[in-house]
């Protein structure tokens, strides 16, 4: 009965000193992930647990390292730089706001990239999705992005509109038939006449510009 309580007693204070190396593994790397942080404090207690010497050293190290970390960032300025080194948190974007941001994101992939096959551009918006989805910050600015290359491509697409009825009016002139006067002779249309007319000053007693024409002989 005697070995049992000692062994339990035993057990007990190694467990306790096993607590406490972690525990002072953990807050001696704050700088260290906290998955990692506790992988690499398991690591180094399994090469020091049979050996109590060196356990202990180890133990008393950490605490000292976890002290100096302490006075370290006790100031205001090396506080800020703690805050300035974490990675920010990202927005988590509701479930019930989820859909029709998926709906516009896929809509507006869709007109940014119309010269892409469309089963390639659903797969790259699909992935793009589930990349952004997590982080509302990250995906709102990824959508921005997207409508300033759709902005982008109606501008493009104006623009050779634009010259197209351009050239259709200019032509429509150019295609006119010639109309004849009494005398026979023929005269261009109406308005590259009247045009000719105001350059040579106005002839004819018509008004420069007001569109009559005057054959020869009058």
């Amino acid at each position: 009965m005697p070995k049992i309580v000692k062994t339990t007693k035993v057990m007990t204070a190694r467990r306790q000193l096993y607590e406490d190396f972690i525990l002072a593994y953990n807050l001696a790397h704050p700088e260290i992930k906290k998955g990692d942080r506790y992988s690499l404090a398991q690591y180094e207690w399994n090469q020091l647990k049979g050996e109590e010497a060196r356990l202990q050293a180890r133990l008393h190290q950490l605490k000292q390292l976890h002290l100096h970390s302490l006075i370290s960032f006790s100031s205001p300025h090396s506080a800020a730089l703690l805050a300035a080194s974490q990675p920010p948190i990202p927005t988590v974007i509701p479930k019930s706001k989820k859909r029709l941001m998926y709906e516009e994101f896929v809509d507006s992939y869709n007109l940014a990239y119309p010269d892409i096959k469309k089963g390639e551009r659903y797969s790259n918006a699909q992935f793009e999705w589930n990349e952004l989805k997590k982080d509302e910050a990250r995906l709102q600015a990824r959508q921005e992005e997207l409508k300033h290359l759709i902005g982008i491509r109606k501008k493009q697409a104006k623009t050779p509109a634009t010259q197209l009825i351009l050239l259709s009016s200019s032509s429509t002139y150019d295609h006119l038939p010639s109309s004849h006067n009494s005398s026979g002779h023929s005269s261009a249309p109406t308005m590259v006449v009247s045009e000719h007319h105001h350059r040579m000053g106005g002839g004819g007693g018509h008004p420069a510009g007001s569109g009559w024409t005057s054959s020869p002989g009058q």
